[in-house]
């Protein structure tokens, strides 16, 4: 272990480490846990190279730059990897707080869920009402988003209720046919009222159907996972700042303390007088402040009045 640490290889493996353990937090920043993940990703960046003995800025600098962008390349393959292969979802508007409880939104799907560009794909959802009502007295659509490159756009159409069901209390599936070009899709459903705008109903959302390649969604799961990630690479730099700016102003009151104790002029004192050839004074001293002659019991000068030590 220890010859490993002295190697080229051990700061890129502890960085690509990091950056996996980065991508693994990525998730939570979504959730509920996001100011938890939001201080957790820029302490663990700069805590373990610390541990490890880093300590020069530039080097931390570097460090924050190489797993943000490990980390969003890691994000960016298992989020294409896992919408690829997932199984579909089946949307519905229970569990989300914003939709009216009387207008529910169910067995929300899309068939084919994979299929080639200029394919035909049905969307169908499912409205119940807690009241009688007819299936012309709500507005149900669908709402798909098109990812082109970093280009998003979004589509709201109006979907048609089934022949014969005509009381939405016993539930009426709502159905549209869409022909659809490559791109990246995300849909869902709404349902609103004709006679109170402000009553709706909107589904999870899903991404799909699955029309475009594998690298049509790695573009954008690294957008995503790039504009995410911001946040917590500002947050780490402004720490990097931080505890660098704390280092430096030490530094300086350190330097500072020791010139002024450089620099301190020393007590002014009393000095016997070298002797002069065959007559010398043994009482003659010196003021070392100003130079006068002083004698050995004066306590202060007489010229300049500095007081002498004992």
């Amino acid at each position: 272990m220890g010859a490993f640490r002295k190697s080229r290889a051990f700061r890129p493996a502890y960085l690509v480490s990091l950056g996996a353990l980065i991508a693994f937090l990525f998730p939570y920043l979504s959730g509920p846990a996001f100011c938890l993940a939001l201080l957790l990703m820029p302490v663990t960046m700069f805590v373990l190279p610390y541990s490890l003995g880093e300590r020069a800025t530039r080097h931390f600098m570097i460090n924050g730059l190489a797993i943000f962008v490990v980390a969003v390349l890691l994000i960016a393959g298992l989020a294409t990897n896992s919408t690829l292969t997932s199984p579909p979802l089946v949307l519905t508007s229970a569990g989300i707080a914003e939709s009216d409880a009387a207008m529910i939104l169910s067995e929300g799907s899309v068939e084919p869920r994979n299929a080639p560009a200029s394919a035909t794909f049905t969307f169908r959802v499912r409205l119940t009402t807690t009241n009688d009502s007819r299936p012309d007295n709500f507005t149900v659509r669908l709402e798909l988003f098109t990812i082109e490159g970093l280009s998003v756009s979004n589509r709201s159409v109006a979907m048609a209720p089934y022949a014969g069901q005509n009381n939405t209390r016993l539930g009426v599936t709502y159905e549209l046919n869409e022909t659809l070009a490559s791109a990246v899709y995300v849909y869902s459903f709404s349902a609103q009222s004709v006679q109170a705008a402000n009553r709706w109903s909107l589904t999870f959302r899903d991404y799909a159907p699955i029309v475009a390649g594998w690298d049509a969604f790695y573009v954008f799961f690294l957008y995503v996972g790039a504009t995410f990630l911001l946040y917590p690479l500002l947050f780490y730099y402004f720490f990097i700042f931080m505890w660098w700016y704390s280092a430096r102003m030490k530094k300086s009151r350190r330097r500072m303390l020791e010139g002024a104790e450089l620099g301190k002029a020393p007590e002014p004192t009393k000095i016997a007088k070298p002797a002069s050839g065959a007559t010398r004074k043994a009482s003659a001293f010196t003021c070392t402040a100003c130079g006068a002659d002083v004698e050995e019991t004066d306590a202060k000068c007489p010229k300049c009045g500095a007081l002498f030590e004992d």
